[in-house]
């Protein structure tokens, strides 16, 4: 820790493994609600002030179960009574029960680079907003700057921009360093996906009885953004008309 983290100061102490954080002793106990919410939301204003200097647009975090993305952004989605706008960070809850808790900050890192990267990135021409779902190469400087390295492939050696981008963390980097630290302190995400509520995978009955099947000619694309759907030839180049942003096979 530095100078620059005096708000967090007096919340950090070592804790014995099996015991809960400083820091979620300071927040409210009485409900699961509140623990979960509490607990991603301090993983976000402790990663804004680490690698954002402290400045950040407004936020709600809400939680989902979209089959195909582990978190989306949305820009002013939530209003106020005065008129106050605020972005939507949506977490998959049920694709977070899969991985640790070092990896759900991670995303939550990540997530909080988009924002930057509308809010706070360079303007394309005629100061056109950065296109959804698009990683260009100031989003991925970014998150290298913090920790996070771009990769389409999530291993090293990946390309760095584009569509469906994903990453890996340095290892030694800003963020795994400052992972290592807020989990040293016994902070925990109290709460998690039931293993009740995960995707169960059903047999077609009608399509296993030894008829011969029809070959399939046409593929389905998704907009990674709106998840608007599509069927055409897997050659096919497709945009998604709300989002402007390409397709995705899948």
């Amino acid at each position: 820790m530095d100078k620059r983290d005096n708000q967090f100061d007096t919340w950090f102490s070592p804790q014995d493994p099996g015991s809960f954080s400083t820091v979620q002793a300071k927040v409210d106990n009485s409900s699961p609600t509140a623990e979960l919410y509490s607990d991603f939301d301090f993983i976000r204003h402790f990663l804004i002030d680490r690698h954002f200097a402290g400045s950040m647009p407004p936020c709600v975090v809400t939680f989902n179960r979209r089959p195909r993305s582990i978190a989306y952004i949305g820009a002013d989605t939530f209003e106020n009574i005065v008129g106050e706008t605020a972005h939507e960070l949506s977490f998959n809850i049920a694709k977070l029960r899969e991985h640790d808790d070092r990896f759900a900050m991670s995303v939550v890192a990540c997530a909080l680079v988009g924002v930057w990267r509308q809010t706070h990135g360079p303007r394309g021409k005629g100061n056109r907003p950065p296109t959804k779902g698009y990683c260009d190469r100031a989003m991925a400087s970014k998150m290298q700057e913090i920790g996070l390295v771009p990769s389409n492939t999530g291993l090293p050696g990946g390309k760095r921009t584009g569509h469906g981008i994903s990453y890996y963390v340095a290892e030694g980097g800003p963020f795994d360093l400052d992972a290592r630290e807020l989990l040293a302190t016994g902070f925990r995400i109290r709460w998690r996906d039931h293993p009740s509520q995960l995707p169960r995978i059903e047999h077609d009955e009608a399509s296993s009885e030894g008829a011969p099947q029809k070959k399939a000619t046409r593929v389905r694309f998704e907009c990674p953004e709106c998840e608007q759907l599509a069927w055409a030839k897997a050659t096919a180049v497709l945009e998604c008309g709300v989002c402007h942003c390409a397709l995705v096979p899948g």
